[in-house]
């Protein structure tokens, strides 16, 4: 569903919850609140979209922090069925991108930093789960630290870009 017909159907399910008493259609609200559950679970929570009624966006953010109240308070394996529905989980896909990796090796005894570590493997989740703009910039971001490591740069890193630490090396060589 486009995000205009999710907005009619959420308006047009918004206004029928305003005029109807739940003890007076005790079914029908039943349905009709299961039917905006659904419609809450596909909404796209990711793209910048407008909205059909300015109603509707004032209404949103309450809307979807409900609706995030109800998906938590589900368990386990119905969050899971519900996030294998949403499109974003694709098993086969991230195996194969996991079994694609080396791990590196180093000589024993050699001391990696516990911030390139984590780094390193952040950088490696990314690129299992396709997310590779983020491996890059992770990857621009070992580099940097491992050089001004290397070194001896006293540059912070909210001071000094990368640039900045390359031109350093090259004058120490």
């Amino acid at each position: 569903m486009n995000s205009y017909n999710e907005d009619l159907k959420l308006s047009e399910l918004l206004d029928w919850f305003s005029t109807h008493d739940k003890k007076l259609y005790e079914k029908e609200f039943n349905e009709k609140f299961d039917e905006l559950t659904e419609l809450l679970t596909q909404i796209d929570r990711v793209d910048i979209r407008e909205f059909v009624d300015n109603k509707l966006a004032d209404k949103m953010e309450l809307l979807i922090k409900f609706n995030n109240d109800f998906f938590q308070g589900l368990g386990s394996s119905e969050q899971i069925g519900l996030f294998y529905e949403s499109g974003l989980h694709w098993p086969g896909v991230w195996a194969r991108n996991m079994f694609k990796l080396v791990p590196p090796f180093v000589k024993q005894g050699v001391k990696i930093p516990e911030n390139l570590k984590n780094l390193y493997k952040e950088s490696r989740y990314c690129f299992i789960f396709e997310q590779f703009n983020a491996a890059v910039v992770l990857s621009r971001s070992i580099i940097e630290l491992a050089l001004k490591k290397k070194i001896g740069s006293q540059m912070e890193s909210k001071f000094g870009t990368a640039g900045e630490v390359l031109k350093e090396a090259l004058k120490k060589k």
